[in-house]
């Protein structure tokens, strides 16, 4: 049986992001480029999708930009420090 969960990491740059997925145990499942664009994003987004297929598990992605991101960390979101502290770079 397939673990229900996933991992997704992103590497954000201004023009490509570096995306990777892993299951729970942190093995690496897919790892791609997106670019910065609308067609890189639904590149993700089929991708995830792929990856998910595998498995019955519902899905919520979160994307932050950087200024939203860099506001969470200011204001101590409680979430995104726990992220921060518990998550793996990919």
């Amino acid at each position: 049986m397939i673990d229900p969960q996933i991992r997704v990491g992103i590497d954000v740059g201004c023009k490509a992001h570096r995306v990777g997925i892993a299951n729970p145990a942190g093995k690496i499942l897919e790892e791609f480029d997106i670019s910065h664009t609308d067609a890189g994003f639904q590149d993700f987004f089929g991708r995830i999708e792929q990856v998910l297929q595998l498995t019955d598990l519902p899905i919520e992605p979160l994307v932050y930009t950087p200024a939203e991101f860099e506001e969470m960390v200011k204001n101590e979101n409680p979430f995104l420090l726990h992220v921060l502290q518990e998550g793996r770079k990919l």
